[in-house]
């Protein structure tokens, strides 16, 4: 038991060094934001829960993270979530979201008694506060870095969508990719940028060149790369509903 002991402190002493504790918080960040690009992929936010669970688990262990701090992140947490699957888009919830998420993150990391931060030391909040911003930051440079790679490579084309891509779920089946280039089609599931598409009555998986289109807008195909369909909104796309009735 002493020795289980011991190395959890060691691995928690280790998780709680800045620039370890500012990785996990790019991760996170890194997978709220790619689900929030690709809602419904999953892995992201499990990946993201799991850099959350070992940085509070390993300030909690050292001593530093009070539960109302968790709280305060898992509410953030929340409000982020409701923001990708219930009310799309970045509104009050999203920015009540990432305030309370960052909040949490630099709490958990002070020294702190209960809610007397009386006796944290101004360093001790500047190391916290560097390390939640360099995270965050990171995790934001990252994925605008690397979002296009990502979000076209094979795995996650595959992961986008919940749902399998099948006939009687109302998607093409045999249906040339590349004869669709150049119609309209309805944004049926936000894209952000990946989503799904209708054309002629069919469901197709889609990338928008706009960072964010809603669903119901008229968008219109401009290219195909392996299965997924690339698609600009254009407000003339408006008259597509009469061409796809025709």
């Amino acid at each position: 038991m002493m020795a289980n002991s011991g190395l959890l402190y060691d691995m928690a002493f280790f998780f709680t060094q800045p620039w370890v504790s500012a990785f996990l918080i790019l991760t996170l960040m890194a997978g709220m934001i790619l689900e929030l690009k690709m809602p419904g992929t999953i892995i992201p936010l499990l990946i993201g829960l799991l850099a959350a669970a070992v940085y509070f688990g390993s300030y909690y262990l050292m001593g530093l993270t009070e539960w109302w701090e968790i709280l305060i992140f898992a509410i953030g947490f929340l409000l982020m979530v409701a923001e990708i699957f219930i009310a799309p888009g970045f509104g009050a919830a999203g920015i009540g979201g990432v305030i309370l998420l960052v909040s949490g993150l630099v709490m958990a990391a002070l020294p702190n008694e209960g809610m007397d931060f009386e006796q944290v030391h101004t360093a001790d909040a500047v190391t916290s506060l560097s390390m939640v911003l360099a995270g965050v930051l990171g995790g934001i440079i990252a994925l605008l870095y690397a979002a296009k790679n990502i979000i076209n490579s094979r795995f996650f084309r595959k992961a986008a969508l919940n749902q399998a891509l099948d006939a009687k779920d109302g998607y093409a089946m045999g249906v040339s990719l590349q004869s669709l280039v150049g119609k309209p089609a309805l944004v049926r599931t936000v894209l952000r940028p990946s989503g799904k598409v209708e054309i002629d009555g069919k469901l197709y998986e889609a990338t928008s060149f706009d960072s964010f289109v809603e669903a119901g807008k008229w968008v219109y195909v401009t290219d195909v790369e392996g299965s997924m369909l690339r698609v600009r909104a254009d407000e003339s796309a408006a008259t597509g509903s009469a061409i796809m009735k025709a």
